[in-house]
């Protein structure tokens, strides 16, 4: 799970009981299930978005490269939309869910 151990996972449970009064607990804990919530969210739709501008790359890379006649300097002109496109995508998800971070008030 994330890359924690058994050993990291109870410190972390011992510093939020230690750092969070009881009373605050059960709401702390609905707020945190929900940013994970909205976190696999927003994963899903950039892997998608991705996956997505990925395929239509490709496809418009094949329709290119059909007789073989595309150059190398149009095949890195394609590689570098590919990523300036990515990062737009980034963006794009990233500003979209920009207002949704988890606000814990006690």
């Amino acid at each position: 799970m994330f890359g924690l151990g058994f050993w990291e996972f109870i410190i972390i449970v011992v510093a939020i009981i230690v750092f969070i009064k009881p009373d605050d607990l059960p709401r702390f804990l609905r707020n945190l299930g929900r940013m994970f919530g909205k976190f696999h969210v927003f994963y899903r739709n950039f892997q998608e978005l991705t996956a997505r501008v990925e395929r239509e790359l490709e496809r418009q890379i094949s329709i290119s490269d059909t007789d073989g006649r595309l150059d190398d300097k149009r095949r890195e002109n394609l590689e570098t939309k590919r990523g300036t496109i990515k990062g737009e995508a980034a963006g794009e998800i990233t500003s979209k869910y920009a207002g949704h971070e988890l606000h814990y008030q006690q």
